[in-house]
């Protein structure tokens, strides 16, 4: 594994919620991982090889997740949840004094961006933060829709193209970034 020096990585380049930022990897006393201006500062205390770099990025990007993700999925709820009249639960967060409501779980998954139980427990994949909002957006209505058809019939696609038109290209597009290839610093 190669030594990170001072401004290592440079030339790399992350994703965060669709925009490009640049990698700058520093030494530094305090171990710290902070986004400023278009530059995803990595600081550590010690000479940092590839591997931990990777690590202190990942563990970054899943806590912006989910300071972000809830953010995003409330926003497609406001924008799209009038045309969900026939959801199986009521269509606003879940807390003490509404049990029945929706519950969000923003966490790493492997194999899928989303998905959601017929009693409102919705689990959105912490990489989704790394791709563009439309696509963070086409995940939540898709997960939404699932509230009304829990399967993915005609219907279901149906709901989810009176939510986004476009929710074939946005497919596509989730589709053609492998979630393998989300995770991968470019």
């Amino acid at each position: 594994s190669s030594q990170a020096g001072e401004g290592h990585q440079d030339d790399v380049v992350v994703h965060y919620l669709g925009r490009a930022c640049r990698l700058c990897v520093t030494h530094s006393v305090w171990k710290r991982v902070s986004l400023e201006a278009g530059v995803l500062h990595v600081a550590l205390a010690h000479d940092a090889d590839d591997e931990r770099v990777r690590r202190l990025v990942d563990e970054w990007f899943v806590r912006q997740a989910r300071e972000d993700l809830p953010r995003c999925f409330t926003e497609a709820l406001a924008r799209h949840g009038w045309r969900l009249r026939h959801a199986r639960v009521p269509l606003v967060m879940r807390t003490p004094e509404r049990p029945r409501g929706l519950r969000l779980t923003v966490r790493p998954m492997r194999s899928r961006w989303g998905s959601c139980s017929v009693d409102g427990h919705v689990t959105l994949n912490a990489e989704l933060v790394r791709l563009p909002q439309r696509l963070v957006e086409y995940v939540a209505v898709h997960e939404l829709c699932h509230l009304v058809h829990h399967n993915h019939s005609a219907a279901f696609y149906f709901q989810v193209a009176s939510c986004l038109p476009d929710w074939r290209q946005r497919r596509s597009e989730l589709k053609a970034v492998a979630l393998r290839k989300a995770r991968e610093i470019s």
